[in-house]
């Protein structure tokens, strides 16, 4: 009996933080979420890849923002900052596990329960820095891993640059 009282209070204490967490996500984290979730995308977001924090491949070499859609990103060929990139570590770092559908009833009807080859990709939570208009978010499917930038414009988030991390 007592063991169960434990389980119900911990199951109870989960599910607080995680709509705790879930209501510290900012609008834009949101928004930025609903416009880069096109496909299906596993219902849990993503804090690592291949055994090591995503925050592992924050690194000036992985964020060379060289294949850009904007002819302003182009010609700039944007350079994130030390304190950018120490801001953006910490922020993955901190990242939890988050179950989509709970997180955003929009994605619910993409949000896929199993990863399959070929039709599910996995998402982290975007971090917005920069005075809220840059985003960067980490994507991984079948064949690869990479970084997205992103640029708040009026009323949406634009994607302007991605940057390879890895490649099958």
């Amino acid at each position: 009996m007592r063991l169960l009282k434990i389980s119900i209070l911990s199951l109870l204490c989960y599910s607080c933080s995680l709509q705790r967490y879930a209501r510290e996500l900012s609008v834009y984290q949101r928004e930025i979420l609903n416009s880069v979730v096109s496909e299906a995308v596993y219902h849990k977001t993503l804090i690592s890849e291949f055994d090591k924090p995503i925050s592992n491949y924050v690194e000036t070499n992985f964020l060379e923002f060289d294949l850009c859609s904007s002819e302003e990103f182009r010609a700039k060929k944007i350079q994130l900052s030390e304190d950018e990139i120490k801001f953006i570590k910490r922020r993955f770092d901190s990242q939890k596990i988050i179950n989509l559908n709970r997180l955003n009833p929009k994605l619910g009807n993409r949000a896929a329960q199993k990863r399959e080859r070929f039709k599910t990709v996995s998402i982290s939570l975007p971090v917005i820095f920069r005075g809220d208009s840059l985003g960067l978010y980490y994507i991984s499917g079948t064949y690869g891993g990479e970084f997205g930038l992103l640029q708040k414009n009026i009323n949406s988030w634009e994607k302007v640059c991605s940057s390879l991390v890895w490649i099958e």
